[in-house]
């Protein structure tokens, strides 16, 4: 069974992305990266990677951050906690909030037939 993903917050999804780019980083380089990118002091940078290693997001040993989860696996999380939070877990009343609003292109239209007729259970 997969780990389940731990909450991780708007700013701190923002950093995990410099880290899945990086791959695993050294604190110092990520810092530099993190206030170039989002002009975060390495405080702001030192907090978060202490609360997301707290929850088990990433692992911060001898001053370089590992992600413990893969974008994807986080994306999947987050993608499943709206659906369910939003939609009463209906991915079909998702799809039908989304295109009451805007036209699917014929080629995302193809795209979600394959997708379902592969899951449909």
């Amino acid at each position: 069974m997969e780990k389940q993903v731990p909450e991780i917050f708007e700013s701190e999804y923002l950093l995990m992305h410099l880290i899945w780019d990086e791959g695993s980083v050294r604190m110092r380089d990520l810092t530099a990266i993190a206030l170039s990118v989002h002009g975060w002091q390495r405080t702001t940078v030192y907090t978060m990677i202490k609360r997301l290693s707290e929850r088990g997001v990433v692992d911060f040993t001898d001053s370089v951050v590992t992600p413990l989860f893969t974008k994807e696996q986080v994306q999947l999380a987050k993608a499943r906690e709206f659906v369910d939070y939003y939609f009463d877990g209906k991915v079909s009343a998702l799809l039908e909030a989304f295109a009451d609003r805007k036209k699917i292109r014929k080629d995302d239209a193809a795209r979600i037939r394959e997708i379902m007729k592969h899951y449909a259970k």
